[in-house]
């Protein structure tokens, strides 16, 4: 998300707060009403199993947008986002996630073969431990299919 820092004629919520981009968000139309909107309906907020499963939350948390804290942000997979992230511009977003790959302690670098004509890395890789949502989703899907045999 961007802030909204100019007044759109052409926008259906003038009291909004930001502008949506990015595929994924935009691939939704209720998510887009519950990021963007001053006011989510109350509608969306059910479509988006925020009401079931964020039954206080009347909107998205928005929080400055930081590399550091969106990297390692758990976000539920079943659900619209509890908060996002806003950032000042689109350009300020992109520099400061430059910023952040460039200060990340790079383990392994790219080399390339001409031989193959391929990108290998210098040496062996491991991940990082990655946060997950995955165990709500599969409580959901429990609860789901035993609803169905009663």
């Amino acid at each position: 998300l961007v802030k909204n820092m100019q007044p759109d004629p052409f926008d259906s919520d003038p009291g909004s707060r930001v502008k949506v981009m990015g595929a994924g968000i935009l691939s939704s139309f209720g998510e887009m009403e519950w990021s963007a909107s001053a006011q989510p309906s109350e509608e969306c907020r059910q479509m988006g199993g925020i009401a079931r499963d964020y039954p206080a939350l009347s909107k998205p948390a928005l929080r400055e947008f930081m590399p550091e804290d969106a990297a390692v942000q758990p976000y539920p997979i079943t659900t619209y986002q509890p908060m996002y992230f806003v950032g000042e511009s689109l350009r300020s977003m992109k520099d400061l996630i430059g910023d952040y790959c460039d200060r990340m302690d790079k383990k392994f670098y790219p080399v390339y073969d001409p031989i193959t004509g391929t990108l290998n890395p210098s040496r062996h890789v491991s991940r990082l431990p990655r946060t997950s949502t995955v165990h709500i989703q599969a409580e959901k899907q429990k609860a789901y299919f035993e609803s169905l045999g009663q």
